[in-house]
């Protein structure tokens, strides 16, 4: 269920990094601490719950980056666990770094009086140094009546006419804040992507926020953004164009869900999810499951991707919206990008979208997913594999594509079973809305 009232709600529970001294991971002999094992599951434990409680077991690419330290002469704890849990990592592609000193007792703290090694401690200081973790925080926007970035209100779409070689024609502009009033364009001949783009002219430019107006720059024209109005100039100086900014809304925000529909997130709570987490504003917030698992059918999803201008590529506004548990269609912060198949509306490592129809964010866009399962033998070989469309913000970006193979992170494993919605935790504040599921009968 949801508590609107505490705030605590609003964050993530997953650790951002994991710093472990001489830990006891393993409950496996001959590498255990025996009382740890004795004080948490008893005398006599069976297998499975040793194999549960034994954390290199339970590795998997949402593990947090680590930090272990270790040492070769710990007779309490042996150096094995901290190495079995190094070694689950590396297999989970999890960032880690390990040390392991010859000599130290258990329980050495910093180790102080040791000259050798009290130096784990200044290694620990340049993994996080490395990773970032020591570095001012960067900016993060969940809601755009809270952006206190001036660059929140220039970047965004635009849309107007040039003079041509052919008289008036229609160019759209994606502006994409980069922080620190900086600013990447991209233009596109025809108008915006989903709106007229002839899916080839795409002109970059970069640009700075400078006395109140934005200066663009590209190879053969400049553009100055102020007042949302933006002055398109051959390099000369001389304006041939002018577009104004505009904001697009999915033809499918707040389609109401057909008679039949299980309605899985209405704002009022989030009981269908494991884990599910509302914010003060009735919104789901991302790294949920849902407790129903489905087979064929049709989903609808709003979701809205962060304004996070600091950040880019996979750490900006990234979470993933997994189809029977199965197959991720990418949820990513890629206004502006090319649209490759691990940014938004990509189907990671399968496909990438036939347009990039992401919207800049903390704008609602729309999934409206049509999936059919696959089929399986009595030996639970694939005889059909499924088939997935996709519409993002009213527009098909895959059309009945098939899935050959599932992707990674999900929490299914390939079968003939039925499989949950997933909505992926990355550490960004991804919020959700209207889901909607009608199976197919």
């Amino acid at each position: 269920g949801s508590d609107k009232g505490d705030t605590i709600e609003k964050q993530s529970c997953r650790p951002d990094f994991a710093i472990l001294c001489y830990p006891v991971i393993t409950f496996t002999d001959p590498f255990t601490h025996g009382g740890s094992r004795k004080n948490l599951i008893g005398e006599n434990p069976d297998a499975e719950l040793v194999k549960f409680y034994s954390n290199e077991t339970q590795i998997t690419d949402k593990t947090p980056p680590t930090f272990l330290f270790h040492s070769t002469v710990d007779t309490a704890v042996p150096p094995e666990n901290s190495i079995l849990f190094y070694s689950a990592l590396r297999k989970a592609k999890v960032p880690a770094e390990l040390h392991i000193y010859e000599k130290g007792a258990h329980g050495v703290g910093l180790a102080q009086k040791d000259p050798v090694l009290s130096s784990w401690s200044g290694r620990l200081s340049d993994w996080m140094k490395t990773r970032g973790y020591l570095n001012k925080p960067k900016p993060s926007y969940d809601d755009p009546a809270k952006v206190a970035d001036p660059d929140f209100a220039v970047q965004g779409e635009y849309s107007g006419e040039i003079d041509g070689d052919n008289g008036k024609q229609k160019l759209g502009l994606q502006v994409i804040a980069r922080g620190g009033g900086k600013f990447q364009a991209i233009a596109y001949l025809g108008g915006l992507p989903g709106d007229g783009w002839d899916g080839n002219s795409r002109f970059p430019a970069d640009g700075e926020l400078k006395n109140g107006a934005v200066e663009l720059r590209g190879e053969t024209a400049t553009a100055t953004i102020a007042k949302g109005v933006v002055k398109v100039r051959h390099n000369g100086g001389e304006v041939f164009g002018e577009l104004k900014k505009v904001e697009r809304k999915s033809p499918t925000l707040f389609a109401k869900p057909p008679e039949g529909a299980i309605v899985l997130f209405d704002g009022k709570n989030a009981d269908e999810f494991e884990g599910g987490r509302v914010t003060a504003d009735g919104l789901l917030m991302q790294g949920v499951t849902s407790k129903r698992k489905f087979q064929s059918g049709t989903l609808h999803l709003e979701f809205r991707t962060p304004f996070m201008p600091e950040d880019q590529g996979q750490a900006r506004g990234n979470s993933g919206c997994y189809v029977q548990g199965r197959y991720e269609v990418q949820v990513l912060d890629s206004f502006g990008l090319e649209g490759k198949d691990n940014e938004c509306g990509g189907i990671y490592s399968i496909s990438a979208p036939a347009v990039n129809m992401c919207l800049p964010p903390l704008a609602w866009q729309t999934y409206d997913i049509d999936y059919t399962a696959g089929t399986f033998d009595a030996q639970g070989k694939v005889t059909k594999s499924p088939r997935i469309t996709v519409k993002h913000n009213g527009v098909v970006i895959h059309n009945n594509i098939e899935l050959k193979k599932i992707t990674p992170g999900g929490v299914s494993a390939d079968g003939p079973e039925p499989g949950a919605l997933h909505l992926q935790e990355h550490g960004n504040p991804v919020r959700f809305r209207n889901i909607w599921f009608v199976e197919k009968k």
